[in-house]
């Protein structure tokens, strides 16, 4: 084997290992528990027979400083960042947490709400399952005009849709 051969199977070896680790490292890439390293970020899918219910303790009173019921089918994402709560009032809390809740399944997005937290050495996670079954909350059907369908808020049949709507020439 000449050294030409050597050096293309290393360049190879290198390339691949550049490519998997740029794809662990995606900021914003989501699974479900988290990223798969300590990357303080955390995601919980919310299941018709596990509805879930997100909470962050301070430990140091044991007070829940933050919580949300995640929706039946829909997941939360988490990411905390040390150090950047922004009001000279939170000494106590000086992280952000980032969260928002996202269609599950999704991969990828930026979350848009931001709470002051405690610091990583002082909270805890606590994830607990309400009762189940839980139903997902009807789905909002509109119109191509872009208005609500009546009723379909509730999880009613929609009534027909005007005849400009309707294609079948009916």
């Amino acid at each position: 084997m000449g050294s030409g051969e050597r050096s293309a199977g290393w360049r190879r070896g290198v390339g691949l290992a550049a490519v998997l680790s740029a794809g662990l490292a995606v900021p914003g890439c989501w699974i479900e528990g988290g990223r798969g390293y300590s990357g303080d970020s955390f995601t919980y899918i919310s299941t018709e027979h596990q509805p879930k219910t997100v909470s962050v303790i301070d430990t140091r009173t044991g007070q829940t400083v933050w919580s949300y019921e995640v929706p039946v089918g829909r997941e939360l994402v988490m990411e905390f960042y040390e150090g950047e709560s922004a009001r000279a009032a939170d000494y106590l809390n000086p992280d952000i947490l980032r969260w928002d809740d996202f269609e599950a399944g999704q991969l990828f997005g930026a979350p848009g709400k931001r709470v002051s937290v405690p610091p990583a050495t002082a909270r805890r996670i606590d994830v607990a399952l309400r009762p189940a079954p839980e139903s997902a909350a009807a789905p909002v059907r509109y119109w191509p005009s872009g208005k609500v369908r009546p009723g379909s808020a509730a999880g009613q049949r929609p009534e027909r849709e005007p005849a400009e709507y309707d294609l079948t020439g009916r």
